[in-house]
Protein backbone atom coordinates (compact mmCIF):
# COMPACT_ATOMS: atom_id res chain seq x y z
CA UNK A 1 0.00 0.00 0.00
CA UNK A 2 1.33 3.39 -0.93
CA UNK A 3 2.37 5.77 1.81
CA UNK A 4 0.65 8.54 -0.14
CA UNK A 5 -2.81 7.10 0.50
CA UNK A 6 -4.18 8.36 3.82
CA UNK A 7 -4.96 5.63 6.32
CA UNK A 8 -8.60 6.71 6.22
CA UNK A 9 -8.90 5.59 2.57
CA UNK A 10 -6.53 2.62 2.40
CA UNK A 11 -9.26 0.01 2.98
CA UNK A 12 -11.38 1.57 0.24
CA UNK A 13 -8.50 1.33 -2.23
CA UNK A 14 -7.81 -2.28 -1.21
CA UNK A 15 -11.49 -3.18 -1.76
CA UNK A 16 -11.56 -1.47 -5.16
CA UNK A 17 -8.40 -3.24 -6.31
CA UNK A 18 -9.84 -6.63 -5.29
CA UNK A 19 -10.74 -8.44 -8.52
CA UNK A 20 -13.91 -9.86 -6.89
CA UNK A 21 -15.28 -6.42 -6.02
CA UNK A 22 -17.88 -5.18 -8.50
CA UNK A 23 -18.88 -2.01 -6.67
CA UNK A 24 -19.07 0.79 -9.19
CA UNK A 25 -19.84 3.31 -6.45
CA UNK A 26 -16.66 2.45 -4.56
CA UNK A 27 -14.63 2.58 -7.78
CA UNK A 28 -15.97 6.06 -8.59
CA UNK A 29 -15.32 7.24 -5.04
CA UNK A 30 -11.73 5.94 -5.14
CA UNK A 31 -11.13 7.49 -8.58
CA UNK A 32 -12.39 10.90 -7.51
CA UNK A 33 -10.43 10.85 -4.26
CA UNK A 34 -7.23 9.94 -6.09
CA UNK A 35 -7.85 12.70 -8.62
CA UNK A 36 -7.93 15.40 -5.92
CA UNK A 37 -5.18 14.02 -3.67
CA UNK A 38 -7.62 12.41 -1.21
CA UNK A 39 -9.32 15.64 -0.11
CA UNK A 40 -13.05 14.89 -0.01
CA UNK A 41 -14.01 18.57 0.02
CA UNK A 42 -12.20 18.98 -3.28
CA UNK A 43 -14.39 16.19 -4.67
CA UNK A 44 -17.49 17.98 -3.40
CA UNK A 45 -16.54 21.27 -5.06
CA UNK A 46 -14.95 19.74 -8.15
CA UNK A 47 -15.03 22.01 -11.16
CA UNK A 48 -13.99 19.45 -13.80
CA UNK A 49 -17.29 19.56 -15.65
CA UNK A 50 -15.77 17.75 -18.64
CA UNK A 51 -14.98 14.67 -16.51
CA UNK A 52 -17.17 11.69 -17.39
CA UNK A 53 -17.76 11.06 -13.67
CA UNK A 54 -18.57 14.65 -12.73
CA UNK A 55 -22.31 14.10 -12.29
CA UNK A 56 -21.93 10.88 -10.31
CA UNK A 57 -19.07 11.93 -8.04
CA UNK A 58 -19.44 11.31 -4.31
CA UNK A 59 -19.82 13.95 -1.59
CA UNK A 60 -22.00 16.24 -3.73
CA UNK A 61 -24.24 18.69 -1.96
CA UNK A 62 -27.79 17.47 -2.41
CA UNK A 63 -29.98 19.81 -4.39
CA UNK A 64 -33.21 20.57 -2.61
CA UNK A 65 -36.45 21.27 -4.36
CA UNK A 66 -37.41 24.90 -4.62
CA UNK A 67 -39.83 26.02 -1.90
CA UNK A 68 -43.45 25.72 -2.86
CA UNK A 69 -45.32 28.94 -3.36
Amino acid sequence: MSDQIPLKYQQLIIRVRDKNNNSKAEAIKAFCLQCVDYKFKRVRYCSAGQCALFHVRPYQIKKTDSPEQ
